[in-house]
Formats: C-alpha cells, structure tokens, sequence
C-alpha cells in the first residue's frame, strides 16, 4: 500500500488540473506549450517567459514527491525504471528551459526549440502511462 501510494503522488503529481478529475482517478497529464510565432497574438519573449515559468513549475511538482519518495521508492524493488524516467524528464526540462534561453540569443532555432519540448512532453505522457501500469500491478498484488 505504501509504494502505491508514493506512485500515486507522482501521478497526482502530474495532473493537468483543468483536464483531470483526480478524485475519478481521470488524470491527464500536463504538457508544455508548443512556442508559436505565427498562430499567437502573444510576443516571443513572452511566450519563452511562460515556457520557462511552467517548466519551473514541473521541476518543483516533480521534486516534491521525489524528495519525499526517492529512497523508499530505490529501496522497494521495481522501482528503478520509474526513478529513471522521473530523472529523465527532470532532465528534459532542464535542456528546454536551457534551449529556450538560447532562443533569445539566437544560438537555437525554433524547430529545435520545439522538438525538444515535443520529447518532454512525450516523456511526461510515457511516465504517466508508466505509474498507471505500475499503479495497476500494485493493486494486482494486493488481491
């Protein structure tokens, strides 16, 4: 029951909250908006700004589960991929916001700048997918 629970707060964890109902254990994962110079009323430094805040944002909602789980998670078994893919996407988060910088100071272009987001949030829909399958392995054992 314990390591269900610590699995399932990283899946809380991830939850868009405008499109999950938690409480139906409907959970829709978040993703980071694609940066749109010709569809958006909205500047390109302004869209870089809030790419870079949300992916802040990530990093602190999946630090606080982490920093709570890590070690009860490393020490009970089959946890290691998920610990894996979590460290993954921290990761991931971090060369978008570092890229999206770049941006700016015309190092990147945005397809690259896109691309990357497009795998973060490929691997943000991976893990979710990955703590439902060993949510529902939990609950196997337990009956």
């Amino acid at each position: 029951p314990v390591n269900r629970f610590a699995l399932t707060e990283f899946l809380h964890a991830l939850a868009d909250e405008k499109h999950s109902e938690i409480t139906r254990g409907h959970i829709v994962a978040r993703s980071l908006p694609l940066i749109d110079t010709e569809g958006s009323p909205e500047p390109l430094h302004e869209q870089l700004h809030h790419l870079r805040h949300q992916i802040m944002k990530e990093r602190r909602l999946l630090s606080d589960p982490l920093s709570r789980w890590a070690e009860f998670l490393a020490s009970s078994g089959s946890n290691e991929q998920i610990l894996r893919h979590i460290s993954d996407l921290a990761l991931q988060l971090d060369r978008v916001r570092d890229l999206s910088v770049e941006v700016e100071h015309d190092g990147v272009t945005l397809e690259m700048l896109r691309g990357e987001t497009t795998r973060c949030n490929d691997l943000l829909l991976a893990l979710e997918a990955e703590l439902r399958a060993q949510i529902a392995h939990e609950d196997q054992l337990e009956h």
